[in-house]
């Protein structure tokens, strides 16, 4: 065996091993923050939030391309959101005449005289629409274009002080703003935002299980970091509430919600004024069931694209975006390189087993106990249980997703990031 050969391996499984532990330790980190005493925990007052004129008017805001059921679904969910003082701001993305006509027989819409008030780069409209019925329903119709450039459309008419926006691609209970907008009233002056998601464990098969595995992970991991800090640490599946002047004097949309969140931190640096972008980890908000590895591969390549656009925008020099990065970046890289040095060593028989055995302890092994104690962790520490069926079958999905699934989820990553880096900045939000 050659012993750079060896040693190179050696030190990759030492990397890997430090980025389990590392791992573990925010795991750990994030229920302690669950558990703690002094933790102030979510208080059911929706009723009195409702009802209080002291809660700021929210505008949703939301994209489609089609007039689908599953279009049409997401905005019936948004115009049911338990608010006191809300509106719903729909924007037709490049929609063909017949699903228009779906649209507007759907909620009696008429031409509406509501005209911008802010002035943001974004795609041409064509007519606002408002419905005939009492509906708190605005709608743009615009040409095709990115989703920033529908979102800020969607700005521009707003005239809400507050900004709800929730992913396309997630489910949300209704209460969802009422428990975000409460970090905003303790602290109007420094919280410009407020994010949160909880991850799901009723999805079944193995795609979903995958996907609830790894925003469990990013979530209690996020928990552990102290709002102080700021960090860009993403939960997949959140929503987000922000306030309309801060998102204005940031620009608007641009590139995506990681990037947005960093461009507002640096928006309050600037002006040298304290800040804060609060994260509540009870809020139902959550990634939909993944039923097929197609979708999983798409979600790798988003998070890629979130990753490369605040790189482009901001370098590392974000808080938390240094961690985040090596994470999503340079643990697949690692990871990849040493499945690939421990084959070629295996093939020509450079590596014992004994190496072998290290390097998947130091990948696949740390990968199945951060899992494993994710699932776990997130048991003791939740308000709510589940059932044994659901529990036991995430807990054992650990495996299978650390020896199968995780070496294509790198491979996944990597050409993500790669295809993100050779495109243009603008893109989905």
């Amino acid at each position: 065996m050659p012993p750079l050969f060896a040693g190179l391996l050696e030190a990759l499984s030492a990397l890997l091993f430090a980025a389990g532990l590392a791992g573990l330790f925010a795991l750990l980190r994030g229920y302690s923050h669950l558990r703690r005493p002094d933790r102030t925990p979510m208080q059911n007052d929706q009723n009195l939030l409702l009802k209080s004129p002291l809660v700021p008017a929210l505008s949703l805001l939301a994209v489609v391309r089609d007039a689908s059921p599953e279009s049409r679904e997401f905005v019936r969910r948004l115009l049911q959101v338990h608010f006191g003082n809300f509106e719903t701001v729909l924007v037709w993305n490049g929609l063909s005449e017949a699903d228009v006509e779906v649209w507007k027989s759907e909620y009696r819409l008429s031409v509406s005289s509501r005209k911008p008030l802010a002035s943001l780069p974004h795609a041409r409209v064509r007519c606002l629409y408002e419905p005939r019925d009492p509906n708190c329903l605005v709608v743009v119709s615009t040409d095709g274009g990115t989703e920033a450039d529908s979102l800020n459309a969607a700005l521009s008419v707003a005239r809400s002080p507050l900004i709800g926006i929730v992913e396309a691609d997630c489910d949300f209970q209704p209460d969802v703003f009422l428990r975000l907008v409460r970090p905003i009233l303790e602290d109007p002056e420094r919280t410009v935002a407020a994010w949160g998601a909880a991850p799901d464990f009723s999805h079944s098969g193995l795609p979903a299980r995958f996907a609830t595995l790894e925003s469990l992970r990013a979530w209690l991991g996020r928990c552990g970091l102290p709002d102080e800090g700021n960090s860009t640490a993403w939960v997949p599946g959140c929503s987000i509430l922000v306030s309309r002047e801060a998102l204005l004097e940031a620009g608007g949309f641009r590139a995506g919600r990681l990037e947005l969140l960093l461009r507002l931190y640096s928006g309050a640096r600037a002006a040298g004024r304290p800040y804060r972008i609060a994260f509540v980890p009870e809020p139902r908000s959550h990634l939909r069931p993944i039923g097929t590895w197609g979708q999983h591969r798409a979600l790798a390549f988003a998070g890629q694209r979130q990753v490369a656009r605040a790189l482009r925008s901001q370098g590392l020099q974000a808080p938390g975006l240094f961690s985040l990065v090596a994470f999503r970046v340079l643990h697949p890289l690692l990871e990849t390189a040493a499945y690939a040095l421990t084959a070629m060593g295996l093939a020509f028989g450079w590596v014992t087993w004994d190496l072998a055995a290290l390097v998947a302890l130091s990948s696949m092994g740390m990968g199945i106990l951060q899992s494993m104690t994710a699932v776990v962790l997130r048991e003791m520490a939740g308000s709510e249980s589940s059932g044994p069926a659901q529990l036991a079958g995430l807990f054992f999905a650990s495996i299978p997703e650390n020896l199968a699934y995780r070496p294509l989820r790198n491979l996944w990553l990597i050409r993500g990031l790669w295809n993100a880096s050779s495109r243009p900045a603008h893109g989905t939000p």
